[in-house]
């Protein structure tokens, strides 16, 4: 967790443990919020081959992305339907 850290905001191990002791809860989200924004990201990105859109899927975090629009489109349509009568 600690490489994960240093590398993802450029400082020393000493540095990322003070902060994950100091402010754990805080450091986790935004490694989280930076990982589902990269996922999010690629998902997105148009004219990728058939081969890279398959490694991506393999993502676990590309798959929460996946997830996540098709429950989002899902409550959207609903909504839609029971405007609609």
């Amino acid at each position: 967790m600690l490489d994960l850290i240093c590398v993802e905001f450029s400082c020393l191990p000493s540095a990322a443990e003070r902060e994950l002791e100091t402010h754990g809860e805080r450091v986790l989200d935004v490694l989280w919020t930076r990982m589902y924004t990269r996922a999010k990201s690629a998902y997105d990105e148009k004219g990728v081959s058939p081969e890279r859109r398959v490694a991506l899927l393999a993502d676990p975090m590309v798959q929460l992305v996946r997830d996540t629009e098709f429950a989002l489109a899902a409550e959207a349509l609903a909504a839609k339907r029971s405007e609609g009568g």
